[in-house]
């Protein structure tokens, strides 16, 4: 009898120290994320976008590089005058944005002749202004923190 006893106390103590104090729902936890999902416009571009419009070369990058830019499109007005004239030419240019949030667009160049054929100028014209401004944006910003 001592001797089923003294075995059964040894089960029992090599299994509380075998089992150990484990705590798995502190060791395993999982970080947590907020996810936010946010839609692109005129107000907030320039919180996510580093936006450059010099000339004809108009570059875009993402300023967030964990985040995913889903169907960003921007529409661009571009406005060619001289002060030679009162005429304006006006075009919309269209880009698309990748995944990054970048882009690098080439609008069109066209030749003095084909500006002044644009604005309309028969005579002399020295010099002319080439210039875009964002007309809209849409699309999403996806990301996680």
């Amino acid at each position: 009898m001592k001797k089923v006893l003294i075995v059964l106390i040894s089960i029992l103590v090599c299994s509380l120290f075998f089992s150990g104090c484990n705590n798995s729902t502190s060791n395993n936890h999982e970080p947590e994320f907020n996810h936010y999902e946010i839609d692109i416009t005129l107000d907030n571009y320039w919180k996510f976008l580093d936006v450059s419009l010099l000339g004809r070369t108009y570059t875009f990058n993402g300023v967030l590089s964990f985040a995913y830019y889903e169907d960003v499109k921007i529409e661009l007005n571009r406005t060619i005058t001289s002060e030679y004239t009162t005429n304006i030419y006006t075009e919309i240019e269209t880009v698309y944005l990748n995944a990054s949030g970048s882009m690098v667009f080439v609008a069109n160049e066209y030749t003095f002749d084909e500006i002044k054929e644009l604005l309309n100028v028969s005579g002399y014209m020295g010099s002319y202004i080439d210039t875009a401004t964002i007309k809209s944006i849409s699309g999403k910003i996806i990301y996680s923190v």
